[in-house]
């Protein structure tokens, strides 16, 4: 992934004019990664996937905790594609979204706090037998709206066609 991130800020040089955005999935979520792409503003942006139940500063909480007791800033519809025998579907999600302030692993003392964005997408009313969404995103790209939210939600659905064309290729 560090990279991966190191090659798109290469692009990103010789495309000052065009933001270029990282998206990671669950994988993806590294501290060190974080630190790199909020190194240099006039890099490229960064979208992952969260795994981790990060530590924030000041003594707030944890991510989850704290972006799941702000309310719900609107509902957005996402049209969630066909998978194995599962078919297509809309989720309908919650959506909650919070500037943060991540602590560094205890592991990591070397390591400095860092400013992201988190958007928090539940999925309410979800289909019997059907596990509900439940997606907390970071990001280095600002999220002051609830449209900026739904933007980022559209960034990380936008994995699906993704995934489908490598799949296609390695087969």
């Amino acid at each position: 992934w560090l990279v991966s991130f190191r090659k798109a800020a290469e692009a990103q040089k010789r495309c000052p004019k065009t933001m270029l955005i990282s998206v990671g999935d669950r994988e993806a979520d590294i501290y060190e990664l974080f630190q790199l792409a909020c190194k240099d503003s006039s890099g490229p942006k960064l979208l992952v996937r969260a795994e981790r139940d990060r530590l924030l500063t000041d003594g707030q909480g944890h991510l989850w905790e704290e972006l799941g007791k702000k309310p719900a800033a609107g509902m957005q519809i996402l049209r969630v594609p066909r998978r194995g025998k599962r078919p297509a579907r809309e989720a309908h999600l919650e959506v909650r979204f919070a500037s943060v302030r991540l602590q560094p692993p205890k592991r990591k003392p070397d390591l400095k706090a860092l400013s992201v964005w988190a958007i928090l997408a539940e999925e309410i009313n979800a289909p019997d037998g059907i596990e509900p969404l439940k997606w907390m995103l970071l990001s280095t790209v600002a999220v002051s709206t609830f449209d900026e939210a739904v933007e980022k939600l559209a960034w990380y659905a936008g994995r699906w066609g993704i995934e489908v064309y490598h799949r296609t290729l390695y087969s």
